[in-house]
């Protein structure tokens, strides 16, 4: 089943990054994607959407910044202090496992709540001497690490898919259910068919796989050796879990 089914067995997640062409569009604005371009022009909602949800899930917010603790052992570091020790840098990296919350939801970490006032207080070394407070006020300018999820964005998705609202308001439910009305598992599939082989992981780059690290060495850090898919890693990145062999 796994090697079968990767979709359905949840080895394939959703890949939420936006493509981007070689040749930029000449009204495309300085420092503007391909994708924030045409998300712009209301691509995301026109003819063009069915398209856009699969070019670009980030720019027409299927996928949405989600705070990720991207080091592998992140949970000993937090719970040996480091998360007080090593403010900064654990906050940056293990924002979850550092008990990062708040009322109005994770995503807004991965945004400024003042862009002007953040840039600024960035600029002068506050991220630095004020970690705890930037990091949480000032996620985007300070680097906290966040990556892009394809998931139901409202408590009420499971009861407007019974209602048939994914099919009575396709545009609102997309952005706002991605999950329940189908898209994330398209996406998942998506990424499948880009697959060589056996039915085995996409390699597309995950956001946060480091300069130069491979799909499986980032599986391997993120604890995915010993972890619940454990057996698909062993099967199909011997290298990367050549300790647990």
């Amino acid at each position: 089943m796994l090697r079968k089914c990767p979709v359905s067995c949840g080895i394939c997640s959703p890949v939420c990054e936006d493509g981007e062409p070689e040749k930029k569009h000449p009204a495309q604005k300085r420092g503007e994607s391909h994708c924030d371009f045409r998300a712009r022009l209301g691509h995301c909602e026109g003819s063009n959407a069915e398209s856009m949800m699969r070019d670009c899930p980030v720019a027409c917010k299927i996928c949405r910044l989600k705070p990720a603790d991207t080091l592998g052992d992140c949970a000993a570091k937090a719970a040996d202090g480091a998360c007080q020790k090593d403010a900064l840098n654990l906050l940056r990296s293990c924002p979850l496992a550092c008990g990062l919350r708040r009322l109005d939801g994770l995503e807004a970490f991965c945004h400024d709540f003042d862009p002007n006032a953040c840039g600024s207080w960035a600029a002068a070394g506050q991220c630095e001497k004020n970690p705890d407070f930037m990091l949480r006020s000032c996620g985007e300018s300070c680097g906290l690490s966040c990556s892009p999820v394809c998931e139901d964005h409202d408590s009420s998705c499971a009861t407007w898919f019974a209602n048939g609202e994914c099919d009575k308001n396709p545009i609102g439910m997309r952005v706002s259910c991605p999950r329940s009305c189908g898209i994330c598992h398209g996406l998942a599939v998506a990424s499948a068919q880009e697959v060589q082989g056996k039915g085995q992981p996409a390699q597309r780059r995950h956001p946060a796989q480091r300069v130069g690290e491979s799909v499986c060495d980032f599986r391997a850090r993120l604890g995915h050796c010993d972890g619940s898919r454990a057996e698909s890693m062993i099967k199909d990145c011997p290298g990367a879990c050549k300790d647990e062999l």
